[in-house]
């Protein structure tokens, strides 16, 4: 506390030490004004209780923390030596201050007997004509926007309020665009009626962060039809592509993106399944063989369609054909006999390609096509003995992986020299189990992964892995559906993201793992967790508690992007309360007005929103409560 001023100066570099120098009285008001700059709120909180801190630099934080204003020392002081300082607080200070009831009479008395102030700060003026200290000096009756009978007209005044109270505020909005994207995530996964309102939203994601929200449009949100028309509109190839693999994507946009000069955009479209024939039948003939190749996988093509791709110059095309079920047999027969690797290959994996086409492609020439036919399920036991002998490494892998493998080979090739081979053999559910043990003692990563991802693999055997196991041993584990929910928490504490994603993947994740797994911000996460079953049959309350507390973040610094309040007051009724009571704390008293008419309102909220300063606010909870 006897610090000279100077030396609390220089200590402010310390970043650690920023709290302390923020809470002490001999702080110079200079560096106390840097301070109220910083991002922590404690901070900022610290700044505003000191009693050296300026009355300009109050005047800017009153609006985040009107409490902590009031229970300043200097505050007494002021109210004797300068009382027309009140006469500096900006709108934003006197919104928040005015949610309470027992401000000081001296304040409203200084005012009044200054008619210049009513000129000059109007806004300010009207808003102190709502608070319970003037409402009962004056003795007016107060008109409340619920005493009407005419459906709407309560929200027509009230956005009026709201419109006029919002034009008064100086402070710019300075959200980040990394809190705006989670915001409007957040709320268009919780809230998906609310996101067809939300087009421009979709827009500036789109240009501050391209790759999440093609993820975005690719996760199933719900997009509305001038929402994608406005995307469509957008410069980003990975945005356009997800446009044009959306299957509420119009023909008319599909028809435009199918002219794009970017192949992978055009390529998207012929990979919808919505696309109708006649796009399709023009990337049929594309330049591109990325976009035939994708064409060519499209439902609505005909037997005779077929058989003229099979002709194509390009063998990726002609391989993409080969991989389709049901083609004609004498098609297949064709492609079998293809003089492009890739095209023989694609046959022997295709799962309804005749035994007598595999038993030709099993004695092929290149191990490619050979270890193709050895990954086949529908491969006899007679062509699965042929290929255990097989010199290439690839192709006894191949059959060691295969869903049909017989008992007799999977004895062989417990025996292979490689380690290749005995890695995809144990993660093969047709491996039998006796077979497990002799694997885990082999003491090789890969085999033990493997083993990990086998879904017949005992719990016992899991925590052994999980104990013993390297990285990539962990996050096969993790994924695991049998794995014990104590080892899953164990591996959960690691903190790795391929970790955590294998979490989100396992059906079996428990609940306070996966909540764990909120509090950092990684949206990708958040979209593979959000339909995770066991959050699912929770009702994502911890979704729902994440928005909350963003909200409550937003609203506490002044940060609330305008799109938000339109959200609320669009839909306020329809919002679930744990969206809607952040608004409880907010600066605006139309906000909290709204909090106090919401249905859902808990009884504690309601009697606090009672004893607010702003009578519509304080009418509105009081007519509430009854009915709780």
């Amino acid at each position: 506390m006897n610090a000279p001023g100077k030396r609390l100066e220089e200590l402010s570099r310390f970043s650690d030490l920023l709290l302390l120098i923020a809470g002490n009285p001999a702080t110079p008001p200079s560096v106390l004004a840097q301070l109220a700059r910083e991002s922590e709120v404690e901070i900022r909180r610290a700044v505003v209780l000191n009693p050296n801190t300026s009355l300009l630099v109050l005047g800017q934080l009153v609006g985040e923390f009107p409490e902590e204003f009031l229970r300043n020392p200097v505050l007494p002081m002021l109210n004797m030596v300068k009382p027309e300082f009140i006469k500096e607080l900006p709108f934003l200070a006197w919104a928040s201050l005015l949610r309470f009831e027992n401000l000081p009479l001296p304040w409203f008395q200084q005012l009044k007997i200054d008619s210049r102030y009513q000129r000059n700060q109007a806004a300010i003026w009207n808003l102190l004509g709502l608070h319970v200290i003037q409402v009962n000096a004056s003795n007016r009756p107060v008109e409340l926007f619920s005493s009407s009978n005419t459906r709407g007209t309560w929200k027509t005044a009230l956005q009026a309020e709201m419109k006029r109270d919002l034009l008064a505020v100086a402070q710019p909005v300075t959200l980040s665009a990394e809190d705006e994207l989670e915001t409007f995530l957040l709320l268009g996964l919780l809230v998906p009626h609310v996101v067809p309102m939300l087009k421009e939203q979709w827009v500036q994601a789109a240009r501050s962060s391209e790759k999440l929200t093609g993820r975005m449009l690719s996760s199933g949100m719900r997009v509305g039809g001038k929402t994608l028309t406005q995307l469509a509109q957008e410069k980003s190839p990975l945005v356009l592509s997800q446009v044009a693999r959306h299957p509420h994507t119009s023909a008319k946009i599909l028809r435009r993106l199918a002219s794009s000069s970017h192949p992978e955009i055009r390529r998207a479209v012929a990979s919808n399944s919505h696309t109708p024939t006649e796009i399709i039948s023009t990337l049929l003939t594309d330049s591109q063989a990325s976009v035939r190749r994708a064409a060519v996988g499209h439902a609505s093509l005909t037997a005779e369609d077929h058989e003229i791709m099979a002709r194509d110059e390009e063998r990726t095309v002609r391989a993409s054909l080969a991989a389709l079920p049901f083609l004609a047999k004498t098609l297949l027969a064709q492609l079998a006999g293809d003089p492009a690797v890739t095209v023989r290959t694609a046959v022997a994996r295709n799962l309804h390609t005749p035994l007598d086409l595999l038993a030709t492609l099993a004695i092929d020439d290149q191990a490619i096509v050979r270890a193709a036919v050895a990954g086949n399920p529908r491969l006899p036991i007679i062509l699965q003995s042929s290929l255990l002998n097989d010199t290439v490494e690839v192709v006894r892998a191949r059959l060691a992986g295969n869903a049909c493998l017989s008992e007799q080979s999977a004895n062989q090739l417990v025996q292979d020299a490689s380690p290749v081979v005995r890695a995809v053999l144990a993660a093969n559910p047709c491996t039998p189990m006796f077979l497990f043990e002799q694997l885990r003692q082999a003491g090789e990563m890969s085999v033990w992964r493997g083993l990990a991802r086998n879904p017949r693999l005992s719990s016992e055997m899991l925590t052994q892995l999980a104990q013993q196991g390297d990285r990539s041993v962990h996050i096969a584990v993790a994924a695991h559906k049998r794995t014990p929910p104590d080892v899953l928490r164990e591996l959960a504490r690691e903190g790795e993201r391929d970790i955590w994603y294998a979490l989100a993947s396992n059906p079996h994740t428990p609940l306070d793992v996966l909540e764990s797994a909120l509090r950092p911000t990684d949206i990708e996460l958040w979209l593979r967790i959000f339909n995770h079953p066991t959050m699912v049959r929770d009702n994502r309350r911890s979704f729902f508690a994440l928005l909350n507390r963003k909200l409550q973040q937003l609203i506490a610094s002044s940060n609330l992007p305008d799109w938000v309040r339109r959200v609320v007051f669009q839909y306020y009724a329809a919002l679930p309360a744990t969206i809607i009571e952040p608004f409880a704390s907010s600066t605006y008293w139309e906000e909290r007005y709204l909090v106090a008419r919401h249905p859902h309102t808990s009884e504690d909220l309601l009697n606090k929103l009672a004893q607010d300063g702003i009578v519509s606010v304080r009418m509105a909870a009081r007519d509430a409560l009854p009915d709780r």
